[in-house]
């Protein structure tokens, strides 16, 4: 189980509970206000994969939040949100770009932007693609819509 706690913190942290909420554990790492996303794991590995906004973009932890490491290609999201079929996940980020899609797990780069649209204060949405096992997650997804 994880949880962003603000209030009476000096800074808003990251908290995580191995007992389903009975105990809790700082992990050390500091909210910049944005989602933080839990990801199935993908093909080869047991465990999930962490994805938050940080100051440089995205970042993912692939160990339970104990280092993040930045992906790169994007500014950093607002929004974050996943969907998936049979063997992909698609990770979807408004931010204040465009559109970005990846087909790894590594990077993501921007493409097609569509600024102004996407995000908490304009922007775009980003897609990042993953394969997973067979096994589905679904999960809502950002849907971007021209105004009327």
């Amino acid at each position: 189980t994880y949880s962003f706690a603000s209030g009476p913190n000096p800074e808003p942290m990251l908290w995580m509970s191995e007992n389903a909420g009975e105990d809790w554990h700082p992990l050390g790492y500091v909210f910049l206000g944005v989602d933080l996303l839990v990801a199935p794991p993908v093909p080869g590995q047991r465990i999930y994969t962490l994805y938050t906004g940080c100051e440089a973009g995205l970042c993912r932890s692939a160990n339970d939040g104990a280092t993040w490491t930045a992906m790169g290609g994007v500014p950093r999201p607002e929004i974050l949100t996943a969907a998936s079929d049979d063997d992909r996940m698609l990770i979807y980020m408004g931010t204040p770009g465009g559109l970005a899609t990846s087909a790894g797990a590594q990077t993501v780069r921007a493409s097609n932007t569509v600024p102004g649209r996407g995000s908490i204060l304009g922007g775009g949405v980003y897609r990042l693609t993953m394969r997973l096992p067979s096994h589905r997650l679904y999960l809502p997804s950002i849907l971007r819509t021209d105004p009327p």
